[in-house]
């Protein structure tokens, strides 16, 4: 029954995309929640619609860009938005070519290298745009392919659902990727998404032992995360390279820990159905997808130790 009840929320992320309709200006009172060290506060939510025809859609992959603008992805119809940084109204940003038709997740790399990245979970490449939205090439790693996490420049972190596995992957050359084992004790794995960066592991969320693994950057298995009762784990992202955000999508809300894996606290309950991906900007503004309301919700992280 798990196995079954993982594929189905795994399988209803075949969704689209976003588009927002108020600015931050516009956030009611949000409420605080914390642990002294941090606290959260939920600045709005952005209702799904597509522009022109009213037609309301599930978000699925997002992430920020370098100017503070949010990329979401419309998987339905494999296109990319984008919406400014005061995160008000939205534009078509790129459309995938058509022979990829399952795309999942966006990641993005800022500076001078600057690229986006965009998994497609079916034929199980990652579609590489740049920065002005141009097709750049594709490079395949294997059917099922979900959630990226960037490494140095024009490494990527790919979670293999169907393998079980993280794959290492160079951009820059014909190299084999490297394969780490996602190890995660008896009923097999599924990992979802995955997190790099300067945090000095590599994070993975695993659907079927319900953890989130820390891995050494070579894919090497360190500890799980605890603290927290994940039911199903999802979503990765981190904040000013500190913190770790975790999205739980059964028990609908965002876990929080540090960059060593110590838990800190919660948010987002009572204000998420089912949340999937999120992505974080360093002014601390965090945005979740939510296809079980059709919205993206946004929030704000106060930390004391700005």
């Amino acid at each position: 029954m798990l196995h079954l009840q993982i594929v189905r929320r795994v399988s209803f992320l075949a969704v689209a995309v976003c588009i927002g309709t108020a600015g931050l200006a516009s956030c009611s009172e949000p409420d605080t929640r914390g642990s002294g060290e941090i606290s959260t506060r939920h600045l709005m939510s952005i209702p799904c619609e597509e522009p022109g025809s009213g037609f309301t859609f599930a978000p699925l992959g997002l992430d920020f860009g370098m100017f503070g603008e949010l990329y979401v992805i419309d998987s339905d119809n494999s296109r990319v938005f984008v919406l400014p940084d005061s995160l008000d109204g939205i534009t078509l940003f790129t459309r995938c070519p058509e022979e990829f038709s399952d795309c999942q997740l966006i990641d993005l790399e800022t500076g001078n290298a600057a690229g986006i990245y965009v998994s497609e979970k079916t034929g199980g490449s990652i579609l590489v745009f740049d920065r002005w939205g141009e097709f750049v090439s594709a490079r395949e790693v294997g059917e099922g392919l979900t959630g990226l996490g960037l490494g140095k420049p024009e490494q990527i972190y790919a979670a293999m659902s169907i393998a079980g596995t993280i794959r290492i992957v160079e951009l820059s050359d014909d190299s084999e990727p490297i394969e780490a084992v996602v190890s995660s004790g008896d009923g097999g794995t599924y990992p979802v998404d995955c997190l790099a960066g300067k945090l000095g592991s590599v994070f993975v969320t695993e659907a079927f032992s319900k953890q989130v693994l820390m891995l050494s950057p070579l894919g090497k298995p360190r500890k799980a995360l605890t603290g927290f009762d994940f039911k199903s784990p999802f979503g990765l992202t981190s904040y000013q390279e500190r913190y770790v955000l975790v999205s739980d999508s059964e028990r609908a809300m965002i876990a929080l820990f540090s960059a060593d894996g110590g838990f800190i606290s919660s948010f987002g309950e009572g204000l998420l159905e089912m949340p999937t991906f999120i992505a974080c900007r360093d002014d601390g503004v965090v945005c979740v997808a939510d296809p079980g309301s059709r919205s993206i919700e946004v929030f704000k992280i106060e930390s004391s130790a700005q």
